[in-house]
């Protein structure tokens, strides 16, 4: 299984999708003060530890700051998890011109 880069406006598409799940993976505070909303989070560390347990829906994308980490973390979740399509956000957050939520 491969990853695969998926410009912004491709994502915004396919969050109305139930098999589909945008993870952002960036830090606590930067995923605090704005995230795409409906997207989850999960530090590259928690990634880690739980990838082969958890039950992955069809297809996930992973969200980091422009793009890098989350190509690593979409290989690795390939590789390792049980996910039939992992991609990468094109440009990361830095390229997202979508909505945004904050949880303050």
């Amino acid at each position: 299984m491969s990853a695969f880069e998926l410009p912004p406006e491709a994502v915004r598409e396919r969050l109305e999708d139930d098999e589909f799940t945008l993870v952002d993976i960036r830090d606590p505070e930067s995923y605090a003060e704005g995230h795409v909303p409906g997207s989850e989070h999960l530090t590259t560390r928690e990634l880690q530890s739980v990838v082969a347990e958890r039950d992955w829906p069809d297809s996930v994308a992973f969200l980091c700051y422009v793009g890098k980490s989350s190509r690593q973390a979409a290989q690795f979740v390939a590789q390792y998890g049980d996910v039939e399509e992992t991609y990468s956000v094109a440009g990361g957050f830095e390229a997202w011109d979508g909505p945004v939520e904050t949880d303050e």
